[in-house]
């Protein structure tokens, strides 16, 4: 989202379950492997660094539910972006959403399990039938466009701040872009939050009626100008 900045899943730096932050989240973008020629930041570190999550976020039962606020932006010691670059963001309507192509891209944790032991079994070498492998610590984005739908969860201006969709994301890829193109750059619309079904051989079994089984959080307006406000902060 910018040079030093990063938007994220709320969930990925601050764990409700035991009111914590993250104490070693490691920032690697195109990572490919042990490959990882463009740097690391770790957050928090000894140089500045920041990381923000809504308030509702980090408080028992907020009005409406946690989950409509798992969005979380950090701000890096170092500028890992002017070697990488950067997609945009944008706050775009209901049908702007629906009607033109999103994409995700993300890192799948291969062969995953939750923290009580339990494998998961919704990474993208799965499926036997699929013909795909997971290769762990790589970039993983389903080739086609993404359906989307199902809107929730309206701010005070009726905002929508989740939505569904299709797109082929698995365990790990929480905070991963939901992105489209706006002249003819990739701008990112929201971040990928959880699965509906499907996670564990004990989870709610997904249904042929299940073709958007997954949830992201949208950058409403308010968020959107969040992440406006860190990038000028911190340029």
């Amino acid at each position: 989202m910018g040079p030093r900045h990063v938007v994220t899943a709320a969930h990925c730096r601050y764990t409700r379950a035991t009111n914590t932050w993250t104490t070693n989240l490691t920032v690697t973008p195109g990572r490919a492997g042990n490959n990882w020629s463009y740097g690391t930041s770790l957050v928090p570190s000894s140089g500045f660094s920041w990381y923000f999550t809504p308030w509702q976020w980090r408080v028992a039962n907020p009005a409406g539910g946690s989950s409509q606020y798992d969005v979380g932006i950090l701000t890096l010691p170092n500028r890992l972006g002017d070697l990488t670059g950067w997609m945009g963001y944008a706050a775009v309507t209901d049908a702007s959403i629906q009607t033109n192509l999103v994409f995700n891209r993300g890192y799948p944790w291969c062969n995953a399990v939750q923290a009580d032991g339990t494998a998961r079994i919704d990474d993208v070498g799965d499926d036997p039938n699929s013909g795909l492998t997971c290769d762990d610590r790589h970039l993983w984005g389903d080739p086609t466009a993404s359906t989307t739908s199902n809107f929730h969860d309206r701010d005070a201006q009726n905002w929508a701040r989740r939505f569904d969709h299709s797109c082929d994301a698995s365990a790990g890829q929480s905070g991963s872009p939901l992105y489209r193109y706006i002249n003819r750059a990739p701008a990112v619309i929201g971040v990928h939050t959880l699965s509906k079904c499907g996670k564990t051989a004990v989870d709610i079994i997904c249904t042929v009626n299940d073709i958007k089984p997954l949830r992201a959080t949208q950058l409403t307006p308010e968020y959107r100008d969040w992440i406006s406000y860190f990038r000028n902060w911190k340029p």
